[in-house]
């Protein structure tokens, strides 16, 4: 899942073609691409295990990203018992939970990588260059993506993440969350504090952080 802004173009229509093409659907490969190493054969047989952005896309979710600036992909289903080659099935869980999230910042790093050598400034993304624009969105779109789902509310990976690191004890917090998940969701992405929502407020910072941390600034 994915909230940015896209509020102006041109800016905006590359970031909504570089999310739905680019960011949501290598962020699901990850995860497809991850169970399938450790065993499980479901999303292979669904067609997931591609970066062919149609075999990713939801189209209510496209539309949403284009409309509200909020969207998502399909989720990829995983088989937990199909993690036969997982040392156990909370490693293999959590591998799959966050190898989306590691895509994206992978992406970021390779996004990144142009400024580090010098091929491009960041003065030139004030200076509009079209290059230097392109992968200052993939950077941030990334760094959004991979903060962004870290968050351990259902459904995105952090949760899944949290229901693997939580001991046993917990399961009655982590069936709470999942109940009342996209309740708990839709109120933080709400813009309730002072037309900001709780997501943004908390999200964007990091990612101000981790975005000078890459680019070296």
């Amino acid at each position: 899942m994915l909230l940015v802004p896209l509020s102006a173009l041109p800016e905006a229509l590359i970031s909504f073609l570089l999310i739905l093409l680019i960011c949501l659907p290598l962020h699901e490969f990850g995860h497809a691409w991850s169970a399938v190493k450790m065993g499980d054969t479901l999303p292979y047989y669904q067609g997931r295990v591609t970066l062919n952005p149609l075999r990713h896309i939801d189209w209510i979710g496209a539309a949403l990203l284009a409309f509200v600036g909020f969207g998502w992909a399909k989720p990829v289903q995983v088989n937990p018992y199909g993690l036969r080659k997982a040392p156990s099935l909370r490693v293999g869980m959590l591998v799959v939970a966050m190898a989306g999230p590691l895509m994206n910042v992978l992406l970021a790093v390779v996004a990144a990588l142009p400024f580090r050598l010098g091929l491009v400034s960041v003065r030139d993304i004030v200076l509009n260059h079209p290059i230097a624009l392109i992968l200052y969105s993939l950077l941030t779109i990334n760094l959004v993506l991979a903060v962004f789902n870290l968050i351990p509310v259902p459904p995105l990976d952090g949760s899944r993440i949290l229901a693997v690191l939580l001991p046993a004890q917990y399961d009655n917090v982590m069936a709470t969350l999942n109940q009342y998940g996209m309740f708990i969701l839709l109120f933080l992405i709400l813009p309730l504090f002072g037309g900001q929502s709780a997501v943004t407020l908390v999200v964007m910072p990091i990612v101000s952080t981790l975005t000078r941390l890459f680019l070296g600034i």
